[in-house]
């Protein structure tokens, strides 16, 4: 059996000795056998989409799986980094030392935290502006009658697998 390649190139070359002649029985038979192929061809590859569309939803669903995982395990060590810091602090040990492992209390870079972002003087702040553009208002526009430039309607054609 032919590849889904080769059935629509052969419908290429058919068509264009279609357009070129009239259409004789010989003709007529390879049109028949085409259309067979194609859509046995369809089918099989609708099936091997439906295999493929199940495989992404179990995929979709580890991987769910996994960030909550990563989730738990990283708030685990958030918790045991804040108990030891607690620790430390409250011993006022500043340092411990292993063979293998070093751990020593450090104080980060200042920061600024803002308290109430009302009381900010003006020269302290930025504005950041945000273009976008309304694709639903320009479809409504369009449909209206409406001409809008640099914008058109354009319907795609899908595949629809049931």
């Amino acid at each position: 059996m032919n590849s889904l390649f080769q059935i629509t190139k052969d419908a290429r070359e058919l068509a264009l000795r279609l357009i070129e002649g009239e259409l004789t029985q010989e003709l007529e038979e390879v049109l028949k056998i085409n259309q067979n192929e194609i859509q046995e061809k369809s089918i099989n590859y609708a099936w091997a989409i439906k295999s493929i569309e199940a495989d992404i939803d179990t995929i979709d669903a580890e991987i769910e799986r996994l960030k909550a995982l990563k989730s738990s395990r990283t708030n685990a060590i958030e918790r045991m980094k804040s108990a030891v810091l607690e620790a430390l602090t409250i011993y006022g040990i500043e340092k411990v030392s292993s063979p293998t492992l070093n751990l020593s209390v450090r104080l980060n870079p200042e920061s600024v935290e803002i308290v109430n972002e009302y009381q900010v003087p003006d020269i302290y702040r930025k504005e950041k502006v945000t273009v976008t553009i309304d694709k639903t208002s320009i479809k409504e526009a369009i449909k209206s009658g409406l001409e809008v430039p640099g914008a058109v309607l354009d319907r795609k054609k899908r595949l629809e697998i049931k």
